[in-house]
């Protein structure tokens, strides 16, 4: 994989595609979807991709920074082991991310990846632990990510922490007793280009 193994899947790079590795979720190409369309990662994953279809496919992100698209698998070949799939280096960040099949464009999919809240319940004294990046990596150079909460009894989102670089952060409730919600979203720090918000991960306080 010589695409810049620099820390995000996303991360200024451009992926030479490879064998998909044992351990990661899968998505399987077919002819003319991503099964799954939506696939749910931790932070620190990585997802394969394997053509099973009998036309060439790509997986290539929606989202574009700086240094172009922040994945590209190049051309997922079909019926030759070799060249037939294609894995990712990790996602180290949390957010929601778009793909496509170049070659198809209505092929799309998703791969999420939520943040990490410990414990996921506790009192009103109780320090939770948010992660929303690699834990002791941070974001990378040249990223920030965006975390909201959503506290009981709003409909809205708000902003809780903006352009982070480190990785977790600790919240004690601050509006009493309830449901709380987080999600987090990564940015070109250059481009200002985004992911969409992660999906919501939610926290009870009693």
């Amino acid at each position: 994989m010589l695409r810049r193994v620099a820390l995000l899947v996303f991360a200024l790079a451009v992926l030479v595609p490879s064998a998909a590795s044992a351990s990661a979720p899968s998505v399987t190409i077919r002819d003319y979807r991503f099964v799954p369309s939506t696939i749910r990662i931790p932070i620190d994953d990585a997802v394969d991709w394997t053509n099973m279809g009998h036309h060439v496919h790509t997986s290539t992100s929606d989202l574009v920074d700086s240094a172009g698209h922040y994945w590209d698998s190049g051309r997922i070949n079909f019926g030759d082991p070799a060249v037939d799939s294609y894995s990712s280096p990790a996602f180290q960040a949390s957010g929601r991310f778009a793909y496509h099949c170049r070659i198809y464009p209505k092929m799309t999919g998703t791969v999420n990846v939520p943040v990490e809240v410990s414990p996921s319940s506790g009192g009103k004294s109780t320090q939770f632990r948010v992660t929303f990046a690699n834990p002791g990596i941070g974001v990378p150079p040249g990223f920030n990510e965006d975390v909201q909460i959503k506290r009981p009894g709003s409909r809205l989102w708000r902003v809780w922490r903006k352009n982070q670089t480190n990785d977790v952060d600790i919240f004690t409730p601050d509006r009493g007793k309830g449901t709380y919600r987080f999600r987090a979203r990564v940015q070109d720090d250059t481009t200002g280009h985004h992911s969409a918000y992660s999906p919501p991960v939610a926290i009870t306080v009693s």
